[in-house]
């Protein structure tokens, strides 16, 4: 049985264009957010391994991710050559929601 986002399909009755919408689906969302966590902001090549600092560095990339977002730059490392000399620049950006 193959299984695909925690339903069972049989395979007779499995659809290849299923199959690969499926396969699309995961793959998209690995090139989406991972893509940014690996690439960009070098989360597997970082050395931190021990107690909660793996944690703690996760949600200081959510927080970079969210600025940037919210300062409308959608292109993550375009954002970071842009904002590399001036730190402020995506604090002042932010919402006063």
């Amino acid at each position: 049985m193959v299984e695909a986002k925690g339903d069972y399909l049989p395979p007779p009755h499995a659809l290849a264009a299923h199959l690969m919408a499926v396969a699309r689906t995961e793959w998209g969302i690995e090139n989406g957010l991972h893509h940014r966590r690996d690439v960009t902001l070098r989360e597997d090549a970082c050395p931190v391994r021990r107690g909660h600092a793996p944690q703690v560095l996760s949600a200081v990339n959510n927080v970079v991710i969210g600025i940037v977002q919210r300062a409308g730059q959608q292109n993550l490392a375009a954002a970071q050559r842009a904002f590399r000399y001036a730190f402020d620049h995506p604090l002042a950006h932010r919402s006063t929601r």
